[in-house]
C-alpha cells in the first residue's frame, strides 16, 4: 500500500518528475516556506502532513476567545501550493524516519523514499508530568484545542445565566491564567532535536529539523524559540542549505534576525518592539493589526478578519460564539 495520489490540481505524479526528490513533513511556517522556496527548483517535491489546512497559529487565540472564526485562519495546502508544479500534498501521518534507508513510514501502512528530508512536525503542549492538568487547561496549538477552549468558555455564560443563586454566578465566570507569556514559547528544551549549525541533523547532512522541533544554540545565548518568524526564517534556509548542495557549493550557517516582537494587551491597546525601539498604545495596535494581515495566507481570509476585526472594535460584539461539541476542519480539498 502506498500514499501516492494524483494531485487534485491535475499536476503529474511525482514520479514523473525529474530531480531528487525532496520530502517536507509539516505544513506550518516553516514547512511552508520551505516549500514554496522549493518551489522552481530541479526536485521534486513532496509535502506531507495530517492535517489538509495550513494554520495561522498567532491568531488561534482568538478563535478560542470567539472573535475569529476557524475558516479565518486556515487555508488548503493544496490551495496555497497549486501552482507549483514539481509539488504534490500528502493527506498522511508520518510515524518513523529510517534515517540509514532513506525512508518516511505512515501511520497506517506505507513509505516514502528522499533524497532530502525536512521535518517541521511543530511541538505539542506540555503539562511537565502533571497529566492531571489536561482536564482543566487544555493545550491551544489547534482549532480543536480552540474549538473546545471556545465550548467551555461559552457554557460558563449558558451555566451562569441559570444560575438562580446571584452568589454562585461569580465563580462561574471567574477565570484563571497562568503565566503572561505569548503562546508558543512554552518549551523547555524535552524532545527537541539538537541540530547543527545549518539546520541539518549531526551525522546526515540530508536531513533538516526546523521551527518548534529543533534545538538551535549556535550563536545564540539560549535555544532559539518556538516562534512563527524562527521557522520562517529556518525553512528558507534550509531550503536553501539543499540548493547549495544539489549545486556543490557549501552551506551557509544559520543565522536568526530578530526583527522585534509585538503583542496585543487590550482593546486598542499593543506592545511591540522593533530594533531597540519600543513602543506602545494605539500606534502599536496597529501595527500589530497590519503585520498579522498581511502574514495570513489567502486574500480571502485577510479580508475576513480585518471584516471581523472592524466589526468587534466597532459593537465590541464577538462574531463567533457558536458552541459546538466538535470543531469542524476547514479548508476541504480543492
Amino acid at each position: 500500500m502506498t500514499n501516492r495520489f494524483m494531485p487534485m490540481d491535475g499536476n503529474p505524479a511525482a514520479d514523473d518528475r525529474a530531480g531528487p526528490h525532496v520530502v517536507v513533513v509539516g505544513a506550518g511556517f516553516g514547512g511552508l516556506e520551505a516549500a514554496k522556496t522549493l518551489g522552481r527548483a530541479p526536485v521534486r517535491l513532496t509535502v506531507i502532513d495530517q492535517r489538509n489546512h495550513h494554520l495561522f497559529q498567532p491568531l488561534l487565540y482568538q478563535v478560542a476567545s470567539a472573535t475569529l472564526s476557524p475558516a479565518d485562519i486556515a487555508a488548503p495546502i493544496r490551495q496555497i501550493l497549486k501552482r507549483q508544479a514539481n509539488t504534490e500534498v500528502l493527506l498522511a501521518e508520518v510515524g518513523a524516519v529510517d534515517l540509514d534507508a532513506r525512508k518516511v513510514r505512515f501511520e497506517d501502512g506505507g513509505e516514502l523514499d528522499y533524497d532530502f528530508l525536512l521535518l517541521a512536525t511543530g511541538a505539542s503542549h506540555s503539562y511537565f508530568g502533571h497529566d492531571a492538568w489536561a482536564k482543566f487547561a487544555p493545550g491551544l496549538k489547534s482549532l480543536e484545542d480552540a474549538c473546545e477552549i471556545r465550548r467551555r468558555f461559552l457554557l460558563t455564560f449558558e451555566q451562569a445565566e441559570r444560575e438562580p443563586d446571584p452568589e454562585a454566578r461569580p465563580a462561574l465566570l471567574t477565570y484563571a491564567v497562568v503565566g503572561g507569556g505569548a503562546t508558543g514559547v512554552e518549551l523547555d528544551r524535552a524532545g527537541r532535536v539538537i541540530v547543527a549549525s545549518d539546520l541539518s541533523v549531526p551525522g546526515h547532512p540530508e536531513v533538516f529539523v526546523i521551527g518548534d522541533l529543533a534545538s538551535f544554540s549556535h550563536g545564540v545565548e539560549t535555544p532559539l524559540p518556538g516562534v512563527a518568524p524562527v521557522a520562517v526564517q529556518q525553512g528558507r534556509a534550509a531550503a536553501r542549505s539543499i540548493l547549495a548542495s544539489l549545486a556543490g557549493q557549501s552551506r551557509e550557517s544559520f543565522k536568526y534576525h530578530d526583527r522585534g516582537s509585538m503583542a496585543t494587551i487590550g482593546r486598542g491597546t499593543a506592545v511591540a518592539r522593533v530594533g531597540p525601539t519600543c513602543f506602545n498604545g494605539y500606534l502599536a495596535w496597529l501595527a500589530w493589526l497590519f503585520i498579522h494581515l498581511i502574514q495570513l495566507v489567502g486574500f480571502q481570509n485577510r479580508v475576513a478578519v480585518l471584516l471581523n476585526w472592524c466589526g468587534a472594535y466597532i459593537t465590541t460584539q464577538r462574531r463567533a460564539r457558536l458552541i459546538l461539541k466538535q470543531c469542524p476542519r476547514p479548508g476541504k480539498d480543492d
